[in-house]
């Protein structure tokens, strides 16, 4: 029982996924990610409390990797006011965003400018203070 709910709940992401991405989040319809996953619009609740959730599942790895570059940058080691002027901490820092850049492209895009009406709308002011 428990493959089938994990193989239901990764068929709703996958199709959220898709449907995210083309259209964004506010004009996303749960009943076409219900079509495209297979599994009736009733039974994606069972799974996901409403769509804002299911696009915070989707968008979980970039954000985690998001977490962890922010954790590192703001660690003992990057706290100085040097770094701004020294070029191989600016290398690095480009380098370390290029790193999430490559395998989350379409996400990114996805998170800057297509949020609008989700948990998400005011990520890059967040970001930016964080």
């Amino acid at each position: 029982m428990q493959i089938q709910t994990n193989d239901m709940r990764n068929n709703i992401l996958q199709a959220a996924s898709r449907e995210f991405l083309a259209k964004g989040f506010k004009d996303a319809s749960m009943r076409s990610i219900s079509k495209q996953s297979g599994v009736t619009l009733s039974n994606i609740y069972n799974y996901f409390r409403n769509k804002d959730e299911i696009y915070c599942a989707v968008l979980k790895p970039l954000l985690l990797a998001f977490d962890k570059l922010l954790k590192k940058h703001n660690g003992a080691d990057y706290l100085t006011t040097n770094v701004f002027t020294m070029k191989s901490y600016q290398q690095k820092m480009i380098d370390e965003f290029m790193d999430i850049l490559k395998p989350y492209r379409a996400e990114l895009n996805l998170l800057l400018f297509q949020s609008s009406g989700s948990s998400f709308e005011n990520f890059r002011d967040t970001f930016t203070q964080q």
